[in-house]
Formats: C-alpha cells, sequence, structure tokens
C-alpha cells in the first residue's frame, strides 16, 4: 500500500527510544514541517523508500549510539531544507544526516547540523545535492563534516559553511 499527500506539522515528540516520524515504503508527496523531534538512540526523521517528500523548517535532537537527525534509506527526490539537527552525544554512530543504501536526486539545502560525531554520512547513494548547509562540530575529537563511501558518486556540495573542516572520502572501512 501507498501513503500520499499527507501534512505533518507543527508537533512535539519526545521519544526515549523510537524514532520521531517514519516514511515507509512507498510514502510519495507528504510534506514534514515545524515539528520539534526529541529522540535518544534512535532518528528523528527516517524515509525508507519514500519518493517526492518534502521536509523543512523541523528542529531535530538526536542523542545516543545511532542517534541520527535524519536518515534515508532507498529514496529519491526528497527535498530536505531549514531544519535544525543537533547531535549532542559523543557516542560512536552519532549523526546528523545519514544516507544510506540507493539514495538518489536528494536535495539538502540550507540546514543546519550541529554534531559531535558526523555531520553528513553518506554510504552507497549518488546524486544529491547539499547546497548552503552549515556544518558545526561541537568538539575537537575525530569525526568529519562529511564521510562518503562505498560507490558514492556525483554527490555535489556547495556553498556550505564548516567550523571545521573534515572531509572523508573512501572505499571503506
Amino acid at each position: 500500500s501507498s501513503n500520499w499527500n499527507n501534512s505533518i506539522y507543527s508537533n512535539v515528540i519526545n521519544n526515549k527510544n523510537g524514532h520521531g516520524f517514519v516514511l515507509f515504503t512507498n510514502a510519495y508527496n507528504n510534506v514534514v514541517h515545524s515539528n520539534v523531534v526529541k529522540v535518544n538512540a534512535s532518528t528523528g526523521i527516517y524515509l525508507t523508500n519514500s519518493n517526492n517528500n518534502t521536509i523543512y523548517n523541523n528542529t531535530l535532537m538526536a542523542n545516543g549510539t545511532n542517534g541520527r537527525g535524519i536518515f534515508l534509506l532507498g529514496s529519491a527526490n526528497n527535498f530536505i531544507f531549514n531544519n535544525n539537527v543537533t547531535g549532542w552525544s559523543a557516542a560512536t554512530g552519532s549523526y546528523g544526516i545519514y544516507l544510506y543504501n540507493n539514495n538518489t536526486n536528494n536535495t539538502f539545502w540550507n540546514n543546519t547540523i550541529y554534531t559531535v560525531q558526523t555531520r553528513v554520512y553518506i554510504l552507497n547513494s549518488s546524486f544529491n545535492t547539499f547546497e548552503n548547509d552549515t556544518l558545526l562540530e561541537t568538539t575537537t575529537k575525530t569525526n568529519y563534516d562529511i564521510y562518503s563511501i562505498d560507490n558514492s558518486i556525483n554527490n555535489n556540495f556547495t556553498g556550505l559553511v564548516f567550523n571545521k573542516t573534515d572531509i572523508a572520502f573512501g572505499a571503506g572501512f
């Protein structure tokens, strides 16, 4: 089944262990905006196999191991802009934006990512655009603003703002 043309807005979610919002398989043309999501050890906004969605003006706070602000899996043609993502844990696996496997043609514009660990993590995802995003590191610990591995090609980064710069492109671990 499919879910399309829904609007999710002006909500506050305090979730100790689960995800904030999930757009799950075949969620199309949905709008998620003006929400506040606080999660612990999970994801603020999670898209899996979901296309053509618009996500904007959200405040996402993720903490703990595997805490992620925005997570995409197998999703395409989404427009994600003007979000504030904070990850305050030094735990391994804490990410601002995480693209995992087969994400294409997504646009990230004017987002602010403020995390201890990796701000943008891209694994096996291509043809995504990051424009005018601000990537801020909260510590001097070894981590990355952008970490791109495993067949992640033709991703574009334009006009990004960094307070420190740690960018890694590689074939894997």
